[in-house]
């Protein structure tokens, strides 16, 4: 289940935050904040090592070709077979998807009930 339509560059820039915000307690600052915030101790990134990191997070997709095991640097993906679920890096994912390959599955934490929870979370810590 989806919160809402949004355009795919928009969605795509979604699913990386959540991603990394599922994964890892990240505070990401504009570059001014960043600059100021000196302190070594906290984790600080900027929004592109953020979308670096979530990019290597694997997702399943269902594709709807078959293909052999593809050998990666960072690990082996597939093999391919249509109709039947691979776990695949999202980077590989939104590949596949932008060439109608595959459809990829949403990840359970975007499941509308967590994703109001986390909102509801993060509006009562302000």
């Amino acid at each position: 289940m989806f919160i809402g339509v949004i355009n795919a560059a928009e969605s795509f820039e979604n699913l990386l935050w959540w991603m990394c915000r599922e994964c890892y307690e990240i505070k990401i600052l504009t570059f001014d904040e960043r600059q100021k915030n000196s302190d070594s101790s906290k984790c600080v990134m900027d929004p592109a090592e953020v979308e670096f990191i979530a990019e290597n997070k694997n997702v399943s997709i269902v594709p709807n070709f078959n293909f052999d095991r593809i050998y990666l640097i960072s690990g082996d993906v597939g093999p391919f077979r249509a109709g039947l679920p691979v776990q695949v890096p999202i980077w590989m994912a939104t590949n596949l998807r932008q060439r109608q390959k595959c459809r990829i599955i949403a990840p359970d934490w975007m499941e509308t009930e967590k994703l109001e929870q986390v909102k509801e979370e993060e509006s009562q810590s302000r």
